[in-house]
């Protein structure tokens, strides 16, 4: 089976003569049939032929646009770009018309929470803070996090409306659509980790856990603005993280 995933762009922008810069590549994927292997930064056309006897992605770009593909088998370049749907640039579109009158609701209220036992055993150096987010039982979201030099943790709640925003963004990551890593249409740093900033610093090192919903996201390629993404700015672990 061979399958794609698509950043929020419009596909006939993207398929050209040009060729396109490859920005990355999870798996081991032969090009043209040869022994070469396809390597971040090279240039591959449409017609180019790739090969996996796993399923592998690759991430391509053309101009400012991202395209992540995923690959099984035998495909062209073109081929593999022609099964991408476009299905879901109008669920994102109201899904971010909710989340802003969402925002416009929501308080930035934080609390002081008693340590957790998962929290016990950190021995946090300095420049180093740990993330803990949890589903609580009414559907909301508590991040708790404590950095190097606080006396005690602290909790920001997210409301139903804006975990169900995430929840939602797992799952088109999960098949394969760049939407939570394309600045023009991720709203991730903004409800998840902006109301962190006060806290931390550039440069710190943040270990994380995440419910297993929300593992599927690589928090490192989460932009915070159309220049920088997280792993610009902070030294994530992810202890959810899953491998591919």
């Amino acid at each position: 089976m061979v399958g794609a995933a698509v950043a929020f762009c419009s596909l006939a922008d993207n398929v050209t003569d040009k060729g396109y810069e490859v920005l990355n590549v999870w798996g081991t994927i032969i090009i043209n049939d040869g022994n070469s292997m396809l390597t971040k930064g090279q240039i591959v056309s449409d017609d180019d032929q790739l090969f996996s006897d796993r399923e592998s992605r690759f991430k391509i770009k053309k101009e400012s646009k991202a395209l992540t593909l995923r690959l099984t088998g035998k495909s062209s370049v073109k081929e593999l770009i022609e099964k991408v749907p476009n299905k879901y640039e109008n669920v994102i579109t109201n899904i971010q018309k909710n989340l802003r009158k969402a925002r416009r609701a929501n308080h930035d209220v934080y609390g002081v929470v008693t340590m957790e036992t998962e929290l016990d055993s950190l021995e946090l150096s300095e420049n180093e803070g740990f993330v803990l987010c949890e589903e609580d039982s009414i559907g909301n979201l508590n991040v708790i996090f404590i950095r190097h030099g606080m006396e005690q943790p602290q909790m920001y709640t997210l409301d139903a409306n804006m975990y169900i925003y995430l929840l939602k963004m797992a799952i088109i990551t999960a098949q394969g659509y760049d939407y939570a890593y394309n600045a023009e249409t991720s709203s991730i740093y903004a409800v998840l980790w902006k109301p962190l900033e006060k806290f931390f610093k550039p440069g710190d090192t943040i270990l994380m856990q995440i419910p297993e919903s929300l593992s599927g996201f690589v928090m490192d390629e989460i932009p915070l603005n159309s220049d920088l993404r997280m792993q610009d700015v902070y030294n994530i672990f992810n202890m959810s993280e899953t491998e591919y």
